[in-house]
């Protein structure tokens, strides 16, 4: 196995990137930006659904041999706008991260590639958080549901 000392990176003089290294950089950032337009598409969609709840379950409970007119469609239109509101963040910053990328390989411009490395910081800061949050919330589902089961 070779040390990294002997695979002379420069280490010290400023960073160095090499074609090979653009190529994978531009790749990156096409794939950003496509995954960023669909997630724009997703957060859109939320929204449209979170428009159209409260007409959808009063069309759904009128049908509906089952007498739930009592659930509140607000909380469902509540529910969705929060989603579209809690996915606009990592979106918008892995589309700023696309955007910058290719503006800094364009003109090499090592201003943009910062701010463009700053996104994707923001994003996958942004993705942790949020994955600790959940899996936070799911712990404390399991351990009320095992006291709900024992209590009974």
């Amino acid at each position: 196995m070779e040390s990294y000392k002997a695979l002379d990176y420069n280490f010290g003089k400023g960073l160095n990137i090499s074609t090979e290294i653009r190529d994978f950089l531009h790749e990156a950032a096409r794939w950003a930006y496509v995954l960023s337009i669909l997630g724009f598409i997703m957060v859109g969609f939320f929204i449209v659904v979170a428009i159209f709840a409260g007409t959808f379950i009063s069309i759904v409970m009128s049908e509906s041999q089952n007498d739930i007119s009592g659930f509140p469609s607000a909380i469902l239109t509540v529910i969705y706008l929060v989603i579209a509101g809690i996915n606009v963040f990592p979106v918008l910053y892995l589309y700023r991260f696309a955007q910058n990328t290719k503006h800094a390989l364009r003109s090499d411009n090592q201003t943009a590639l910062v701010y463009a490395f700053e996104n994707l910081r923001s994003h996958y800061r942004f993705i942790g958080i949020f994955a600790i949050i959940i899996i936070g919330f799911y712990t404390l589902i399991f351990i009320f549901s095992i006291f709900a089961s024992v209590a009974l």
